[in-house]
């Protein structure tokens, strides 16, 4: 495969991890300045970047994919692979960085709830002071962090589990398709038409099992039935859980590849 595709590919997968990791910076800044629909618009936004930079990678591997089969060359897996190392890396950077994001975000969400727009928060914040208190929110992360995820009481294990499943699962979903069409060329566009379906069940997974109880707990939290502490604590472990899906997603491709490949070849 053309290394310039493999580089940007393996960029835009970093950034999309990336992203959705430090989206959750958002769930503290709102707990924490008691705004929650302030903070929810800035984590939808934030998302949208990742979501698009989804929309990039697909059309990016599948012409190179294209181009290879045409000459008679047949992609190698390894390739996609490193492509998934990059989505662990990329939600391993941020880990890292949700101290200074949820630092940041603070100054963004209070300044979207007093200027109610985005674009306004936008043109506003392209001023050296922005820069300037970027610099001042950076911060390494605490000792505390690491020390959360050896507290092992009280933790939603079933929730944990299910993140994992449906990371590792959104983790692969348009790579897989576009490796269920090398798999079976015949049927290459039919697996490629597939990665609406399964990034819609991916979709479906965390807005059913996943975005309701960090939801709830987000909720309990403004209301006092759940420490500060606690929800810091599940953060701590979502996260984990999240990079521990982008790691088996690495041993689910090349199976749901071939789920995929025989889907395509049914339909």
């Amino acid at each position: 495969m053309n290394s310039i595709a493999i580089i940007l590919s393996c960029i835009l997968v970093l950034i999309v991890h990336f992203i959705g990791t430090i989206a959750l910076s958002a769930r503290i800044v709102g707990t924490e300045t008691r705004r929650i629909a302030s903070s929810t618009s800035i984590f939808n936004i934030v998302n949208l970047v990742a979501n698009f930079s989804t929309m990039l990678l697909a059309p990016i591997l599948a012409k190179n994919i294209e181009q290879q089969i045409n000459l008679g060359n047949k992609p190698q897996e390894y390739f996609f692979h490193i492509i998934l190392l990059c989505s662990s890396i990329g939600c391993l950077i941020g880990a890292f960085a949700i101290p200074t994001v949820h630092r940041f975000m603070k100054h963004g969400v209070n300044s979207l709830y007093h200027h109610t727009s985005i674009f306004k928060v936008v043109i506003n914040s392209v001023k050296l002071s922005t820069f300037i208190h970027f610099k001042n929110s950076f911060t390494m992360m605490n000792k505390s962090n690491f020390y959360r995820l050896l507290q092992l009481e009280n933790l939603p294990y079933s929730v944990l589990i299910i993140n994992i499943l449906v990371y590792s699962f959104v983790t692969n979903n348009v790579l897989a398709c576009l490796y269920a069409g090398i798999l079976n060329p015949e049927y290459r566009s039919t697996a490629l038409s597939l990665n609406g379906i399964t990034v819609g069940l991916g979709t479906l997974g965390i807005l059913l099992f996943i975005e309701p109880f960090n939801a709830t707990i987000t909720d309990k939290v403004m209301e006092g039935k759940v420490s500060k502490a606690y929800f810091r604590k599940y953060l701590a472990f979502l996260v984990l859980a999240r990079f521990v899906g982008t790691l088996l997603a690495q041993f689910t491709f090349i199976p749901l590849s071939k789920i995929i490949s025989i889907i395509a070849q049914a339909v």
